[in-house]
């Protein structure tokens, strides 16, 4: 049993691995430019999301099967354990890959956004106001 928990919950983090690849694969430049891109990131986020909830069920079930059975894990659990622990290293790696991409494409962004805030502003300091023929009535009364 505790080995076949140990089994769904490798499968589970080598789903996860596949999915942070997925969102790896995509550039900086395309996420800021592209508005397909960013729905597929954020269907990715949710997916691994869905994935992660799962992972932690699967956690808790070896955490209590753990409790209930006194015998030290068998060889092939330990393998299992083993290559968890790689995969996590793995997805890890990805994570801070998916951090850096997402920080340049907000940064990116907000250059953009700045530059088209920018470029208003100077519209509206060439342009001038249009004065109107017709008196303007100000009322001095609150």
């Amino acid at each position: 049993m505790l080995e076949t928990l140990y089994q769904e919950k490798l499968v589970l983090f080598q789903e996860l691995n596949k999915v942070t690849d997925e969102i790896v694969a995509l550039p900086c430049e395309k996420l800021v430019e592209d508005d397909d891109a960013l729905e597929k990131i954020q269907k990715s986020l949710e997916t691994r999301q869905d994935i992660m909830d799962k992972i932690e069920e699967v956690s808790l079930k070896i955490r209590d099967f753990s409790k209930e059975i006194s015998d030290p894990p068998g060889h092939s659990v330990l393998i299992l354990q083993k290559a968890l622990q790689e995969e996590i290293r793995k997805i890890q790696a990805q994570n801070k890959n998916v951090e850096g991409t997402v920080k340049k494409s907000l940064v990116e962004l907000r250059q953009r956004t700045k530059k088209a805030q920018d470029g208003r502003q100077t519209n509206r300091a060439y342009a001038g106001r249009i004065t109107d023929s017709e008196g303007s009535f100000i009322d001095k009364r609150r």
